[in-house]
Protein backbone atom coordinates (compact mmCIF):
# COMPACT_ATOMS: atom_id res chain seq x y z
CA UNK A 1 0.00 0.00 0.00
CA UNK A 2 2.83 2.35 0.84
CA UNK A 3 4.47 1.63 -2.52
CA UNK A 4 1.26 2.51 -4.33
CA UNK A 5 1.00 5.73 -2.35
CA UNK A 6 4.60 6.65 -3.21
CA UNK A 7 3.90 5.90 -6.87
CA UNK A 8 0.79 8.09 -6.83
CA UNK A 9 2.76 10.95 -5.25
CA UNK A 10 5.50 10.64 -7.87
CA UNK A 11 2.96 10.69 -10.70
CA UNK A 12 1.26 13.71 -9.12
CA UNK A 13 4.57 15.55 -9.08
CA UNK A 14 5.28 14.85 -12.74
CA UNK A 15 1.86 16.25 -13.69
CA UNK A 16 2.65 19.65 -12.14
CA UNK A 17 3.35 22.17 -14.87
CA UNK A 18 2.57 25.54 -13.32
CA UNK A 19 3.61 26.40 -9.78
CA UNK A 20 3.16 29.62 -7.79
CA UNK A 21 5.64 30.54 -5.05
CA UNK A 22 4.49 33.13 -2.52
CA UNK A 23 6.85 34.32 0.23
CA UNK A 24 4.86 35.58 3.21
CA UNK A 25 5.68 37.29 6.47
CA UNK A 26 2.78 38.24 8.76
CA UNK A 27 0.32 38.42 5.87
CA UNK A 28 -2.58 36.69 7.61
CA UNK A 29 -5.02 39.43 6.57
CA UNK A 30 -4.48 38.98 2.84
CA UNK A 31 -2.81 35.63 2.15
CA UNK A 32 -6.08 33.67 2.09
CA UNK A 33 -7.54 35.79 -0.69
CA UNK A 34 -4.27 35.71 -2.64
CA UNK A 35 -4.15 31.91 -2.53
CA UNK A 36 -7.82 31.51 -3.52
CA UNK A 37 -7.46 33.93 -6.43
CA UNK A 38 -4.28 32.21 -7.65
CA UNK A 39 -5.49 28.59 -7.46
CA UNK A 40 -7.44 28.56 -10.77
CA UNK A 41 -4.31 29.45 -12.77
CA UNK A 42 -1.69 27.04 -11.40
CA UNK A 43 -1.36 23.39 -10.44
CA UNK A 44 0.06 24.04 -6.98
CA UNK A 45 0.77 26.99 -4.72
CA UNK A 46 3.75 26.97 -2.36
CA UNK A 47 3.52 29.54 0.43
CA UNK A 48 6.80 29.97 2.28
CA UNK A 49 6.01 31.29 5.75
CA UNK A 50 9.04 33.38 6.65
CA UNK A 51 8.78 33.09 10.43
CA UNK A 52 5.39 34.81 10.78
CA UNK A 53 3.95 35.21 14.27
CA UNK A 54 0.36 35.46 13.05
CA UNK A 55 -1.89 32.86 11.36
CA UNK A 56 -0.29 33.17 7.90
CA UNK A 57 0.62 29.49 7.70
CA UNK A 58 -2.75 28.17 8.95
CA UNK A 59 -4.79 30.43 6.65
CA UNK A 60 -2.62 29.56 3.64
CA UNK A 61 -3.07 25.84 4.22
CA UNK A 62 -6.81 26.21 4.76
CA UNK A 63 -7.09 28.12 1.48
CA UNK A 64 -5.45 25.26 -0.41
CA UNK A 65 -1.73 26.06 -0.52
CA UNK A 66 1.19 23.88 0.46
CA UNK A 67 3.00 25.64 3.31
CA UNK A 68 6.69 25.56 4.13
CA UNK A 69 7.51 27.22 7.46
CA UNK A 70 11.04 28.54 7.94
CA UNK A 71 10.69 28.91 11.70
CA UNK A 72 12.39 32.29 11.84
CA UNK A 73 12.40 35.41 9.70
CA UNK A 74 15.22 34.87 7.18
CA UNK A 75 14.28 37.40 4.49
CA UNK A 76 12.49 37.33 1.17
CA UNK A 77 15.48 35.94 -0.70
CA UNK A 78 15.71 32.91 1.59
CA UNK A 79 11.97 32.32 1.34
CA UNK A 80 12.03 32.42 -2.46
CA UNK A 81 15.04 30.12 -2.58
CA UNK A 82 13.24 27.48 -0.49
CA UNK A 83 10.12 27.83 -2.63
CA UNK A 84 12.12 27.51 -5.85
CA UNK A 85 13.81 24.36 -4.62
CA UNK A 86 10.45 22.78 -3.81
CA UNK A 87 9.06 23.79 -7.21
CA UNK A 88 12.07 22.22 -8.91
CA UNK A 89 11.50 19.02 -6.91
CA UNK A 90 7.96 18.92 -8.22
CA UNK A 91 9.25 19.25 -11.78
CA UNK A 92 7.35 22.47 -12.51
CA UNK A 93 8.07 23.89 -15.95
CA UNK A 94 6.71 27.39 -15.21
CA UNK A 95 7.05 29.12 -11.83
CA UNK A 96 5.17 32.28 -10.90
CA UNK A 97 6.09 34.49 -7.96
CA UNK A 98 3.76 37.06 -6.44
CA UNK A 99 3.54 39.04 -3.23
CA UNK A 100 1.31 37.99 -0.37
CA UNK A 101 -0.07 41.46 0.39
CA UNK A 102 -2.69 41.45 -2.37
CA UNK A 103 -1.13 44.13 -4.57
CA UNK A 104 -1.00 41.77 -7.57
CA UNK A 105 -3.98 40.70 -9.63
CA UNK A 106 -3.83 36.92 -10.02
CA UNK A 107 -5.87 37.24 -13.22
CA UNK A 108 -2.69 38.40 -14.97
CA UNK A 109 -0.98 35.02 -14.49
CA UNK A 110 -1.99 33.70 -17.96
CA UNK A 111 -0.35 36.76 -19.54
CA UNK A 112 2.80 36.25 -17.50
CA UNK A 113 3.25 32.59 -18.37
CA UNK A 114 2.22 32.78 -22.04
CA UNK A 115 5.63 34.00 -23.36
CA UNK A 116 7.41 31.23 -21.43
CA UNK A 117 5.11 28.45 -22.59
CA UNK A 118 5.47 29.77 -26.14
CA UNK A 119 9.26 29.67 -25.83
CA UNK A 120 9.58 33.42 -26.41
CA UNK A 121 11.21 34.26 -23.06
CA UNK A 122 12.79 32.64 -20.02
CA UNK A 123 11.70 35.35 -17.57
CA UNK A 124 8.65 37.60 -17.65
CA UNK A 125 8.33 40.59 -15.32
CA UNK A 126 4.95 42.01 -14.40
CA UNK A 127 5.57 45.71 -14.93
CA UNK A 128 3.28 47.87 -12.77
CA UNK A 129 2.07 50.24 -15.46
CA UNK A 130 -1.73 49.97 -15.22
CA UNK A 131 -3.80 51.76 -12.58
CA UNK A 132 -5.56 49.53 -10.10
CA UNK A 133 -7.14 50.13 -6.70
CA UNK A 134 -5.40 52.89 -4.77
CA UNK A 135 -2.22 54.72 -5.68
CA UNK A 136 1.37 54.32 -4.46
CA UNK A 137 2.74 57.18 -2.38
CA UNK A 138 5.23 59.68 -3.78
CA UNK A 139 7.96 58.24 -1.55
CA UNK A 140 7.28 54.74 -2.89
CA UNK A 141 7.34 55.95 -6.51
CA UNK A 142 10.54 57.94 -5.98
CA UNK A 143 12.23 55.02 -4.24
CA UNK A 144 11.18 52.68 -7.03
CA UNK A 145 12.62 55.07 -9.63
CA UNK A 146 15.95 55.23 -7.80
CA UNK A 147 16.21 51.45 -7.46
CA UNK A 148 15.16 50.93 -11.08
CA UNK A 149 17.89 53.33 -12.20
CA UNK A 150 20.53 51.67 -10.02
CA UNK A 151 19.61 48.18 -11.24
CA UNK A 152 19.43 49.15 -14.92
CA UNK A 153 22.98 50.51 -14.74
CA UNK A 154 24.11 46.89 -14.44
CA UNK A 155 21.84 45.44 -17.15
CA UNK A 156 22.45 45.33 -20.91
CA UNK A 157 18.70 45.39 -21.56
CA UNK A 158 16.85 47.80 -19.21
CA UNK A 159 13.72 46.66 -17.39
CA UNK A 160 10.96 49.18 -16.63
CA UNK A 161 9.98 47.75 -13.26
CA UNK A 162 13.01 46.04 -11.75
CA UNK A 163 11.45 45.77 -8.28
CA UNK A 164 8.25 43.98 -9.23
CA UNK A 165 7.83 40.72 -7.36
CA UNK A 166 5.21 39.50 -9.84
CA UNK A 167 7.21 37.35 -12.26
CA UNK A 168 7.28 34.05 -14.09
CA UNK A 169 10.29 31.84 -14.74
CA UNK A 170 11.05 28.90 -16.95
CA UNK A 171 12.73 25.89 -15.36
CA UNK A 172 16.01 26.82 -17.08
CA UNK A 173 15.81 30.35 -15.66
CA UNK A 174 15.19 28.98 -12.20
CA UNK A 175 18.45 27.08 -12.36
CA UNK A 176 20.20 30.41 -13.02
CA UNK A 177 18.50 32.41 -10.24
CA UNK A 178 18.25 29.55 -7.75
CA UNK A 179 21.37 30.55 -5.82
CA UNK A 180 20.03 33.90 -4.64
CA UNK A 181 21.11 35.70 -1.51
CA UNK A 182 19.06 36.53 1.55
CA UNK A 183 17.46 39.98 1.62
CA UNK A 184 15.08 42.40 -0.03
CA UNK A 185 17.39 43.01 -2.99
CA UNK A 186 16.45 39.66 -4.50
CA UNK A 187 14.46 41.18 -7.39
CA UNK A 188 17.48 43.11 -8.66
CA UNK A 189 19.82 40.19 -8.04
CA UNK A 190 17.71 37.79 -10.11
CA UNK A 191 17.60 40.20 -13.04
CA UNK A 192 21.36 40.68 -12.93
CA UNK A 193 21.95 36.90 -12.91
CA UNK A 194 19.56 36.44 -15.84
CA UNK A 195 21.22 39.26 -17.75
CA UNK A 196 24.69 37.78 -17.21
CA UNK A 197 23.43 34.37 -18.34
CA UNK A 198 22.01 35.83 -21.56
CA UNK A 199 18.42 34.86 -20.78
CA UNK A 200 15.55 36.60 -22.55
CA UNK A 201 13.61 38.83 -20.16
CA UNK A 202 10.32 40.34 -21.29
CA UNK A 203 7.72 42.49 -19.56
CA UNK A 204 3.94 42.42 -19.34
CA UNK A 205 1.92 45.41 -18.13
CA UNK A 206 -0.04 44.63 -14.96
CA UNK A 207 -2.24 46.50 -12.50
CA UNK A 208 -0.95 47.51 -9.09
CA UNK A 209 -3.28 47.56 -6.11
CA UNK A 210 -2.59 49.42 -2.89
CA UNK A 211 -4.88 49.40 0.09
CA UNK A 212 -4.68 49.74 3.86
CA UNK A 213 -3.63 46.09 4.18
CA UNK A 214 -0.90 46.21 1.57
CA UNK A 215 1.73 47.99 3.62
CA UNK A 216 5.30 46.85 3.27
CA UNK A 217 6.68 44.84 6.18
CA UNK A 218 10.09 46.47 5.66
CA UNK A 219 10.97 50.13 6.21
CA UNK A 220 11.50 51.83 2.81
CA UNK A 221 14.99 53.11 3.71
CA UNK A 222 16.02 49.68 4.95
CA UNK A 223 14.57 48.14 1.78
CA UNK A 224 16.42 50.57 -0.47
CA UNK A 225 19.73 49.99 1.32
CA UNK A 226 19.27 46.22 1.06
CA UNK A 227 18.67 46.47 -2.70
CA UNK A 228 21.64 48.76 -3.32
CA UNK A 229 23.90 46.58 -1.16
CA UNK A 230 22.83 43.51 -3.15
CA UNK A 231 23.50 45.26 -6.47
CA UNK A 232 26.98 46.32 -5.33
CA UNK A 233 27.73 42.84 -4.04
CA UNK A 234 26.79 41.22 -7.35
CA UNK A 235 28.75 43.80 -9.37
CA UNK A 236 31.80 43.30 -7.16
CA UNK A 237 31.98 39.61 -7.99
CA UNK A 238 30.66 39.61 -11.56
CA UNK A 239 32.16 42.86 -12.86
CA UNK A 240 35.14 43.71 -10.62
CA UNK A 241 36.75 45.96 -13.22
CA UNK A 242 33.72 48.26 -13.13
CA UNK A 243 33.28 48.15 -9.34
CA UNK A 244 36.88 48.61 -8.25
CA UNK A 245 37.66 50.75 -11.29
CA UNK A 246 35.10 53.36 -10.24
CA UNK A 247 36.63 53.49 -6.76
CA UNK A 248 40.12 53.77 -8.25
CA UNK A 249 39.20 56.59 -10.63
CA UNK A 250 37.40 58.46 -7.83
CA UNK A 251 40.44 58.27 -5.56
CA UNK A 252 42.87 59.16 -8.35
CA UNK A 253 40.70 62.10 -9.34
CA UNK A 254 40.47 63.32 -5.74
CA UNK A 255 44.23 62.96 -5.29
CA UNK A 256 44.86 64.92 -8.48
CA UNK A 257 42.52 67.72 -7.37
CA UNK A 258 44.10 67.97 -3.92
CA UNK A 259 47.59 67.90 -5.43
CA UNK A 260 46.77 70.53 -8.06
CA UNK A 261 45.19 72.78 -5.44
CA UNK A 262 48.24 72.44 -3.18
CA UNK A 263 50.68 73.12 -6.03
CA UNK A 264 48.83 76.19 -7.36
CA UNK A 265 48.47 77.63 -3.87
CA UNK A 266 52.18 77.16 -3.19
CA UNK A 267 53.09 78.70 -6.55
CA UNK A 268 50.94 81.78 -5.84
CA UNK A 269 51.73 82.35 -2.15
CA UNK A 270 54.79 80.19 -1.35
CA UNK A 271 52.70 78.71 1.46
CA UNK A 272 52.79 74.92 1.64
CA UNK A 273 49.80 72.88 2.80
CA UNK A 274 51.28 69.66 4.25
CA UNK A 275 47.91 68.19 5.26
CA UNK A 276 46.37 68.51 1.80
CA UNK A 277 49.58 67.31 0.18
CA UNK A 278 49.59 64.16 2.33
CA UNK A 279 45.90 63.62 1.55
CA UNK A 280 46.67 63.90 -2.15
CA UNK A 281 49.48 61.33 -1.92
CA UNK A 282 47.29 58.99 0.15
CA UNK A 283 44.43 59.16 -2.38
CA UNK A 284 46.81 58.53 -5.27
CA UNK A 285 48.45 55.52 -3.57
CA UNK A 286 45.14 53.91 -2.60
CA UNK A 287 43.70 54.70 -6.03
CA UNK A 288 46.58 52.89 -7.73
CA UNK A 289 46.05 49.93 -5.39
CA UNK A 290 42.36 49.71 -6.22
CA UNK A 291 43.19 49.98 -9.91
CA UNK A 292 45.58 47.05 -9.57
CA UNK A 293 42.93 45.05 -7.72
CA UNK A 294 40.42 45.82 -10.48
CA UNK A 295 42.75 44.53 -13.17
CA UNK A 296 43.74 41.41 -11.22
CA UNK A 297 40.17 40.48 -10.27
CA UNK A 298 38.98 41.09 -13.81
CA UNK A 299 41.74 38.83 -15.16
CA UNK A 300 40.90 36.01 -12.74
CA UNK A 301 37.16 36.44 -13.35
CA UNK A 302 37.71 36.12 -17.11
CA UNK A 303 39.99 33.14 -16.59
CA UNK A 304 37.40 31.37 -14.43
CA UNK A 305 34.63 31.99 -16.99
CA UNK A 306 36.75 30.41 -19.75
CA UNK A 307 37.40 27.26 -17.74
Amino acid sequence: MSKELATDQTEAKTEISRCAVIPAYNEGRTIGSVVLETLPYVDIIIVVDDGSDDRTAAISEAAGAEVISLGSNRGKGAALKVGFEQAMDYGASVIVTLDADGQHNAGSIPELIAPIEAGEAEVVVGSRQLTGDGEPSFARCFGRWMLDSATNLTLESPVCDTQSGYRSFSRDALEVVGDIQVGMGVESEMLIHCDRAGLTVSEVAIEEHYNDEADSSTHPIRHAWSVIRTILSVIRFQNPLFFFGIISLSLLGSGAIFGFDTATHYYATREFWPGKALLSILCLIIGVQFGTIALLFDYFNTWLQRR
